[in-house]
């Protein structure tokens, strides 16, 4: 019982049972440069998306590139970039 106590000590003292918005990497590795802080929402801003890519409006709010749902009777690849909520993507693109 002592050893469980200790190890749930420990974990709360360097956070990892703590929601928290901010991440400290560990001791020796860098802060990445993309993915850590970013959310899809950041493509809201027709500034940040890509020029190259379509973005779709979903229905939740927010906007996205590529829509896969391999369980949909009407999901195919042929003739399908992107994938869309009407007809979405079987496999992720290559």
């Amino acid at each position: 019982m002592k050893k469980l106590i200790f190890v749930l000590i420990s974990f709360i003292q360097v956070g990892t049972l703590v929601a928290d918005d901010s991440w400290t990497p560990p001791i020796g590795i860098p802060v990445p440069p993309f993915g850590i802080n970013e959310t899809y929402r950041m493509y809201d801003d027709p500034g940040a998306r890509n020029p190259d890519l379509v973005y779709q409006s979903s229905e939740s709010g927010g906007y996205f590139t590529h829509y896969i749902d391999i369980s949909n009777s009407n999901a195919t690849d042929s003739g399908n970039p992107f994938g869309s909520i009407a007809k979405p993507r079987k496999s992720v693109p290559s």
